[in-house]
């Protein structure tokens, strides 16, 4: 379960780097 937390987080986090960047 832990992992799938730390796999949540990482979607969150991908999307605004992304928005960052652009």
């Amino acid at each position: 379960m832990k992992n799938l937390s730390g796999q949540q987080s990482l979607w969150v986090v991908f999307p605004i780097l992304i928005v960052l960047v652009f």
